[in-house]
């Protein structure tokens, strides 16, 4: 019935290229020949979407399921190989509504899986289900207007409905597994790192023993950002003094987890080097305020500009009153659009009134900026002259 409906549906398509005019085909061929290659492509499985029913997983045993979705993935691939992006969104949606059992499914393939491409796309299905599920259909790419929501939206409501936080245990299990190879358990890592769930810290830190696992376990430590993982990333900052890389994953990291010791260790090493942009951006994440007082000493006296923007940004992330007071000086002294983003980065009420007051400024840019500052803190939409 499935090959039918895709036959029918490619039969359509030819009928709309050849005939011409009626959905606009044609002049959609002329004016934008690889937009019409995306949509055209896209049709049989849209067709097939809205009719055939997904295959239910509920009766199947974990093998079928697997083949099942791996069907699914390897069609996915091939649609992203071919530059099919609109094919590639269908057959996730298809994915999608097969419903709660996908996540275990997903997370078996990349646990099991031989062939690395299968792995890689479950990796990409269930990332796309995290950041689905933790952002407003609205904000879907927002980037591209109506028809990121056109495309999007479903998918985006259907992954809300899936529950993934549940195979949490399972995921860490993965990550903790020495049995399976370092992709398998740095894919499992990295979407614990996206959900930010709080039960895989002690077993990540424990993992700060496992050499093989070090560098993925500090990164995925600091992107769930709990104080517990302070001290031990500290101790093993040390051993990276001369991996210029590896040290700067464990300063981004503490920023990250924030807290007294870490804060303290990264003013240490923001006084023994105090134009270090990795320092500087770990105090902002970590909205260190004792770092504040230092960073208007040196702003006042900067003359490179690139240092210069990450000070007011960092001022703009720590965000308390005495930073937005800076950057208020440093925009009446000097101007500039990075202060006035910067404010709206505090989402400190404060800023609101001189804000406001740049709505009415001569520049339009100011204009545009203060607007979106503004809409940052307060979330509301602020007209100004255009």
């Amino acid at each position: 019935m499935q090959k039918k409906i895709l036959i029918i549906g490619v039969c359509l398509v030819l009928v709309l290229v050849i005939g011409g005019g009626v959905f606009g085909i044609n002049a959609m061929i002329k004016k934008d020949p690889g937009a019409a290659y995306i949509k055209i492509t896209a049709i049989p499985t849209k067709i097939a979407n809205a009719i055939i029913p997904p295959p239910k997983l509920e009766n199947k045993e974990p093998e079928e399921r697997k083949k099942i979705i791996i069907k699914y993935l390897k069609e996915m691939e091939e649609a992203e190989e071919w530059w099919q992006l609109l094919k590639m969104i269908e057959i996730e949606k298809r994915i999608l509504k097969m419903g709660d059992l996908i996540v275990p499914t997903l997370i078996e393939i990349i646990r099991d899986s031989k062939q690395y491409s299968d792995s890689r796309m479950a990796d990409s299905v269930l990332n796309d289900i995290i950041e689905w599920k933790n952002t407003p259909v609205d904000e879907i790419c927002r980037m591209d207007g109506d028809w990121g929501k056109k495309v999007y939206g479903e998918s985006v409501r259907l992954a809300k409905k899936i529950d993934i936080e549940s195979m949490v245990p399972r995921l860490i299990e993965v990550a903790c597994s020495k049995n399976k190879d370092i992709v398998s358990r740095g894919n499992a890592m990295d979407i614990l790192g996206r959900l930010k769930d709080k039960r895989a810290v002690e077993p990540l830190i424990k993992l700060l023993e496992d050499k093989e696992m070090i560098i993925p376990s500090i990164s995925v430590l600091g992107d769930i950002g709990d104080k517990r993982a302070g001290k031990m990333i500290i101790r093993r900052m040390e051993s990276y003094r001369f991996d210029k890389d590896t040290y700067e994953l464990c300063i981004k990291a503490l920023g990250q987890v924030g807290g007294k010791e870490p804060i303290a260790v990264l003013m240490n090493l923001f006084k023994e080097n105090p134009r270090d942009k990795v320092v500087m951006e770990a105090l902002g994440t970590a909205k260190a305020e004792e770092a504040v007082p230092m960073l208007i000493e040196l702003l006042e006296r900067e003359r490179d500009r690139s240092i210069e923007a990450i000070m007011i940004t960092t001022l703009g992330c720590i965000g308390s009153d005495e930073a937005v007071d800076a950057l208020i000086n440093s925009q009446k002294e000097e101007g500039g659009g990075i202060i006035i983003i910067a404010l709206g980065k505090t989402k400190n009420k404060k800023a609101i009134p001189f804000l406001e007051d740049l709505l009415k400024s001569n520049d339009e840019y100011d204009r545009k900026w203060a607007a979106e500052s503004l809409k940052k803190i307060t979330g509301k939409e602020y007209k100004y002259k255009r």
